[in-house]
């Protein structure tokens, strides 16, 4: 019975510690499901703003908005990263890899 008994807590220790993927997964979709521009308009935005070769982009919260994070690729090769607002395309921020400038 005891070896029962400390099998059902493993078990059970192991489906709530896998909760809280589920609950990022979800945080993923109601963020994607906020966004009123594609992932395309916010990369042409971005590129407006800085010119150059995107490479990365990633939805996420700022500020209590979501956005869309486009990583450029500038002419001088250097990252720049643009801030695009998902639900009405304005630019939030722009920024540059390095500390120096």
């Amino acid at each position: 019975m005891d070896k029962v008994m400390r099998g059902s807590a493993v078990v059970l220790a192991c489906a709530l510690s896998a909760s809280p993927a589920w609950a990022i997964f979800e945080s993923d979709k109601t963020l994607a499901e906020r966004a009123k521009i594609s992932m395309e308009e916010a990369i042409g935005t971005a590129q407006q703003v800085i010119p150059g070769q995107p490479v990365h982009v990633q939805m996420g919260k700022d500020a209590g908005h979501t956005v869309y994070k486009v990583e450029i690729l500038d002419k001088d090769h250097k990252s720049r990263w643009v801030y695009i607002d998902a639900t009405n395309g304005a630019v939030t921020e722009a920024k540059s890899s390095s500390l120096l400038e």
